[in-house]
Formats: C-alpha cells, sequence, structure tokens
C-alpha cells in the first residue's frame, strides 16, 4: 500500500479542537477530568491508494489552558479517519469523519515501512521525521497483535513503541536503547528507527521508536513462579539475572564516560538524597504510619552516619525503575526493557544518573513481591538466598569497578532499598492497601539490620 501525504481542510479543522471526553477510556490519556479542551498543533495526514475516503493522521495536540504540569508537552495521537459513519464503534464522530485509534488500524505499521524510505515529511509548524539505523528492518509482515495502547506487534518481527505525552527533547529510551545498539550489546532488543517530531521553533520531540521483537519465556516475574518449586533452577536464574545486570551496568558506564557523565558519588549527593528521603517521609506519611515514619528516619540516620567519610563509588546513567516485569528471560538469557523513565516528567527528568546499587535494591525488593505473592512457607529465607544469587551475579560480572568496597556497598544497598521501600509504601497505601504488607514488612527487616 502505497502512502500519499494530503491536505484535508475539512479533517483539519474537525480536529481543530477535542473534547478530553474522546480519550477518557484510553489509558494512556491522563487528563480525563480536565475541564478545557486539546488544541491542535499539527497534523500529517496520509491517504491510501486503495481507499479514497480514509486517512491516516499523525496529530501532536496541547492542553488549553495549560496546567502547571503540562508546559511544554504535546499528546501524540494517531488517528484513522474515515468519511462516515462506520459500524465499528468510533472513538469520537466529528466534521463528517469517524475517527478510530490510528495505533491500531490495519495499516499503520506500513506506514512506517514507507515512511523510513521518504524520511522527512514537512508540515505547517514542522516536520515528521523518520530515522532509521544502518540495519535493515525486517521484511513486511501482518499485524500480529498489539498490547496496551502503545505497542503494536507486527508478525512477530518488531514492535512499534508509540509515545503519547512526549516532551522537547529525545526520549532517554530511545538514546539507551540506540546507544546499546549499535554496541551490539546483547542485552536489550535491537532499535531499527525512530519517529520523530522537529517543530519550527527548534524543539525535538520523540514520537515513536520501531524496535526488534525478541521471543521469550515470560519476564521475571513469571519465570520465578514456574522455578519456585526447582529451587537450584531458580537460583541459577537469579545468578544470571544478576550477570546481565552487571554487563548492563558496564556498557551504560561506557556510555556515560563517553559522554563525560562518569561521576563520583559524593558526601554532598549523599546529604541530598538522605535529606529529600527525610521531607518526603514527614510530608506524606499520615498519622497511620507516624511508628513507619520514626524507624525509616532513625534508620536513615545510621546508614548516613556509617557512609560519612567513606568512598561511594561512582554513579552514571542507570535502569531507574527495574523489576521483575521489566526483564525477559529469552533462549539465550536476560533481555532488560523500558528504559522510559516516568512518562509524567519532562525529558531533562527522567534520564537516571545514580549509583548502580539503585538499580540492584530494586530488584531485590521486586523480588521480596514475588515471594509474597507466592505465599510460602519459607518466603522470607527464598528471599534473601535469591538476593545473595543475584549479588554473587552482580558482582561476578561487574567487576566492581564502579562500586566501592563491600562493606560499604552493603550500606549503600540498603540505603537504596530504603529509599524503594518507603515510596513503595506510599504508593501502596493510597492505591492498593491490600499490598502495603510487603513494604511494610521489608522496611521491618532493613531497620533490623545492624
Amino acid at each position: 500500500m502505497f502512502w500519499k501525504p494530503v491536505t484535508d481542510t475539512r479533517l483539519s479543522n474537525a480536529c481543530a479542537r477535542l473534547e478530553p471526553a474522546f480519550f477518557a477510556s484510553e489509558r494512556w490519556f491522563s487528563h480525563r477530568g480536565h475541564s478545557g479542551e486539546l488544541t491542535l498543533e499539527d497534523i500529517l495526514t496520509f491517504q491510501p491508494d486503495t481507499l479514497s475516503d480514509h486517512r491516516l493522521c499523525l496529530l501532536l495536540f496541547s492542553v488549553t489552558p495549560s496546567p502547571p504540569e503540562a508546559a511544554g508537552f504535546f499528546y501524540f495521537i494517531p488517528l484513522w479517519a474515515v468519511r462516515g459513519e462506520r459500524e465499528e464503534r468510533p472513538l469520537f464522530v466529528k466534521g463528517g469523519y469517524s475517527f478510530f485509534d490510528g495505533v491500531h488500524s490495519p495499516y499503520y505499521w506500513s506506514l512506517f515501512q514507507q515512511g523510513f524510505l521518504e524520511q522527512v515529511y514537512e508540515t505547517a509548524s514542522g516536520w515528521f521525521i523518520f530515522s532509521s539505523e544502518p540495519w535493515v528492518l525486517p521484511a513486511q509482515g501482518r499485524l500480529h497483535g498489539s498490547s496496551s495502547n502503545s505497542l503494536l506487534f507486527v508478525s512477530q518481527r518488531f514492535l512499534i513503541k508509540n509515545y503519547r505525552l512526549v516532551f522537547p527533547g529525545i526520549n532517554p529510551e530511545l538514546g539507551l536503547n540506540r546507544a546499546l545498539s549499535r554496541k551490539k550489546a546483547g542485552i536489550v532488543p535491537k532499535v531499527y528507527g525512530s519517529l520523530s517530531y522537529q517543530s519550527s521553533n527548534g524543539h525535538h520531540y520523540t514520537l515513536a521508536m520501531v524496535q526488534e521483537w525478541v521471543s521469550h519465556h515470560g519476564s521475571g516475574w513469571e519465570v520465578c513462579r514456574r522455578l519456585v518449586a526447582d529451587r537450584e533452577a531458580l537460583f541459577h536464574e537469579a545468578v544470571a539475572l544478576g550477570r546481565t545486570l552487571g554487563e548492563f551496568h558496564r556498557e551504560l558506564a561506557q556510555i556515560s564516560r563517553e559522554e563525560n557523565r562518569f561521576l563520583r558519588f559524593t558526601a554532598e549527593m549523599l546529604a541530598e538524597k538522605v535529606e529529600n528521603l527525610e521531607n518526603f517521609i514527614f510530608l506524606t506519611f499520615n498519622e497511620e504510619l507516624t511508628a513507619e515514619a520514626g524507624v525509616a528516619a532513625d534508620k536513615l540516620k545510621k546508614v548516613k552516619q556509617a557512609l560519612t567519610g567513606c568512598d561511594l563509588g561512582y554513579c552514571f546513567r542507570i535502569h531507574g525503575d527495574l523489576h521483575l516485569e521489566q526483564v525477559l528471560k529469552t533462549d539465550s538469557g536476560w533481555l532488560l526493557i523500558d528504559f522510559e523513565g516516568e512518562p509524567l516528567k519532562p525529558i531533562h527528568e527522567r534520564g537516571c544518573y545514580d549509583s548502580p546499587l539503585k538499580d540492584v535494591a530494586s530488584m531485590l525488593r521486586s523480588f521480596s513481591y514475588r515471594i509474597h505473592g507466592m505465599d510460602l512457607t519459607d518466603g522470607e529465607t527464598l528471599e534473601g538466598q535469591l538476593a545473595d544469587r543475584f549479588w554473587e551475579g552482580y558482582c561476578a560480572t561487574c567487576g566492581r569497578e564502579w562500586l566501592p568496597e563491600p562493606a560499604v556497598s552493603r550500606k549503600l544497598l540498603e540505603l537504596f532499598q530504603l529509599e524503594r521501600v518507603v515510596y513503595e509504601l506510599d504508593y501502596e497505601l493510597k492505591y492498593r492497601p491490600d499490598w502495603a504488607v510487603i513494604p511494610k514488612n521489608g522496611l521491618k527487616r532493613l531497620v533490623e539490620k545492624v
């Protein structure tokens, strides 16, 4: 199918202003209760050569009036527009068109293949740019399936990940995956290309990433559940996962060195982290958590005191939100995925530069969640054994070049676990009260450590 860029004034006028209610049921839409509207900032419209009454549109909207947290961002919303009414239920009907989610149209993926040949499409307010990597995009295939409203899988060969909330700057997930792909690091899925938008005022937005589809045997969460009855195999995978994280950090350390962002973890950074965590505890923990707030703050002071004057190692770009759902088990080992960061934060706040022990601590906390969910009689013992095996694999691969001495590393690891568990407790009490027992138990064990 050939896609021809077209100007459709009636369609553009129909999309000039849209009601947030049109997208209230979409998981990616964060302004469901907004009293204003979505204002069209730019549009690129294609007509397929075989369907004259159909349009595939790439649209960028701002939220008006703009709330404080919305400064600088657009919503990227691909729409499939069909003249007249249809039997299928559309997102909305306006201006003589029925509008559907373009990502789930039968042809969205084929537009990307043509786009990588055309590369740049100029619009009234900027440019839509398709950028490809030096290796070949997989051969054309049929639509295979989709996951949520942002991922599109094509013929078990590649996937298109669409970023719905887009801020100025290169998305950190694309930047990191691209850098690791070019290094031929087999610990992340390969990047084939991306779609971006360049505004006339010079701002750059990442709209989508085309990535290798990887055959796998499930996430770390699923693998742990399957292997819990075979402890030897489970421990083997914990070591292997630790090794993969060590290799991942080794690659990121090198990239950070090349960017001159491989830095000492200083006493000032430690003091700032502890102060921010203390403030978070006392500002967010309610009256029901007075005891937890007290013991957490006391533990923080002890950890800070123990680390004062120590060499704290280095900090560089890390994953930042690592857990068992962010790793996939493949025939050749483990892969790490999802480096996007917090989607609601601007790009400059998402690139996570911190001690690599933050990622280690996050995975240890994820083990805690997974073991709790299996309701085992020896759960606490198993959690400790998995943590030891994971740490063993990690240290064997990373070579400890960016870590302080073992005793200091263990104490820093306590700090990052404490940081993670405090945020977990706040989240669970707000959204999943029945799960709050997991971080409560985790906090209890952490404060009891000598």
